[in-house]
């Protein structure tokens, strides 16, 4: 099955960070719009500490996110 999904949790003045890995100090590639939506995980989830980071691509551009 081939699902999409939106940003959640990201207030509206803000972005969420694409970046070219999965953790915090990877650089940003990209954002996303806090209302953004057709977000694909494109892979499995890595665990960097205690958060999950996923593969995704949207519109084009691909990356990793953090997720909750």
């Amino acid at each position: 099955m081939d699902y999409s999904y939106r940003v959640v949790f990201v207030a509206q003045d803000d972005t969420l960070n694409v970046r070219s890995g999965p953790g915090a100090s990877n650089q940003v590639v990209g954002e996303l719009a806090p209302d953004a939506s057709g977000i694909r995980i494109t892979g499995d989830k890595e665990m960097k500490g205690a958060t999950s980071w996923y593969p995704i691509e949207a519109d084009g551009l691909t990356g990793w996110v953090a997720g909750r």
